[in-house]
């Protein structure tokens, strides 16, 4: 797979119609940023100083890539990247309001009481569901537990289909249905531990090649088991960022998602444009009809309604770097 092609882009940023001119004293803060990665105080002020610039060359330039745009911005392949891409999220929304911990604690009440109601034949994920019904565990990791089942409540649009037929191949050849761990692992990779972590990413990487997709970023939970996460990691193209807990490393990995302008994966977009909806209050245009019933579920249960600074978020499904 070409690196270039690793990651897809969406257009999410709002309109902007004002011209760009790159000032003498800009062109030298972009050449600095190039070439330095510390000290983070200059790295951050100038990132800071040129994001309409770098936003505009870079990001909204089909000639250029998301893998491109790392390696000629080295500060973001080092773990303060992820506090530079968080920046740009900020810069580029600066009504949104992220949710809070009293808001999420209702959300997740709802949604394992939704759970428990599903009915599996995956026996080790009822299990799952079962614990988190319990009461008993810490709130980190009911946290982890209900985001990692969302593949059950918030099932993708995608199907098994056919494909052009190449010289050699047999007639009808069809993409084969994903198992339930093949969907979720654009969503969440789970790792047993930090030393398998490039591993693993590659071997997903090879995966989503074979058919016909790209590797966008997604959230790394390592522990020898579900039920052990000891760390979590944020994967974009080669680079991974350390993160803290749970909902927080959900909620960087949406910010990162719109500060580069990356596509949602084809087999868990419901998943991560729900999340995008509850923990950004940021609307799409991209909906399903188990999304809605779910939306309208935590809004007469939780009682989340828009907030006064939502924002309507236009996908483009179809533009490739």
């Amino acid at each position: 797979m070409k690196k270039d092609q690793l990651l897809q882009e969406k257009e999410v940023y709002p309109d902007d119609d004002e011209a760009i001119i790159l000032s003498s004293s800009d062109e030298e803060k972009i050449n600095w940023l190039t070439q330095n990665v510390d000290p983070w105080e200059d790295v951050e002020q100038f990132w800071y100083d040129t994001y309409v610039i770098r936003r505009n060359l870079y990001l909204k330039n089909p000639e250029h890539s998301v893998n491109s745009y790392f390696e000629l911005f080295k500060s973001l392949k080092c773990q303060r990247g992820k506090e530079y891409l968080e920046l740009d999220f900020s810069l580029l929304y600066r009504g949104v309001t992220v949710i809070d911990v009293n808001g999420w604690e209702k959300i997740r009440s709802v949604l394992i009481t939704k759970l428990a109601s599903t009915q599996l034949k995956n026996a080790v994920e009822l299990s799952y569901i079962n614990t988190l019904r319990s009461g008993d565990l810490s709130k980190e990791k009911q946290d982890f537990l209900v985001f990692y089942l969302l593949v059950h409540l918030l099932p993708t649009k995608r199907k098994g289909r056919k494909r052009k037929q190449k010289p050699g191949e047999e007639e009808n050849s069809v993409i084969p249905k994903l198992s339930l761990p093949e969907k979720r692992q654009t969503f969440i990779l789970h790792v047993q531990d930090e030393a398998a972590i490039d591993t693993e990413l590659q071997d997903l990487k090879t995966r989503l090649e074979k058919r016909k997709q790209t590797f966008q970023p997604v959230v790394v939970a390592v522990g020898p088991f579900v039920m052990q996460i000891t760390s979590y990691h944020i994967a974009v193209n080669d680079q991974h960022y350390e993160s803290g807990n749970c909902l927080e490393t959900i909620i960087s990995c949406l910010k990162i998602y719109f500060s580069l302008g990356c596509k949602y994966p084809e087999d868990t977009e419901t998943i991560w444009v729900f999340l995008q909806i509850i923990l950004l209050n940021m609307e799409s245009n991209y909906s399903t009809v188990d999304m809605q019933v779910l939306l309208g579920l935590l809004q007469s249960r939780a009682g989340i309604e828009p907030g006064p600074n939502r924002f309507i978020v236009h996908l483009s499904t179809d533009c490739a770097i």
